[in-house]
């Protein structure tokens, strides 16, 4: 679990799994989500499947595309991360 992170590396599984949860919420595709924010598709995608550094300002763009605030999505984000565990592939 991981309780009130606050590197990037520590609330990107929660980030996530916001945005892929919040995106089918709202009934919208990988694509429509690229549309409405101004990115690719295959960047969407990332997002939704890997760790990856996010800019302040996709962050932002991403939230209002999902129409949440960045402060909303970041909240929200927290909460799954104190909720959730999330299990990480072994290297080997």
């Amino acid at each position: 679990m991981c309780a009130m992170k606050s590197s990037w590396g520590e609330l990107a599984p929660g980030v996530r799994e916001v945005i892929r949860k919040r995106r089918l919420a709202l009934g919208i595709t990988q694509q429509e989500l690229a549309t409405r924010c101004g990115l690719s598709r295959s960047y969407i995608c990332i997002l939704e499947r890997e760790p990856h550094d996010l800019s302040l300002s996709n962050f932002k763009r991403i939230a209002e595309g999902l129409q949440m605030t960045p402060s909303e999505l970041m909240k929200e984000a927290e909460e799954v991360c104190r909720t959730t565990v999330f299990l990480t592939p072994m290297k080997g």
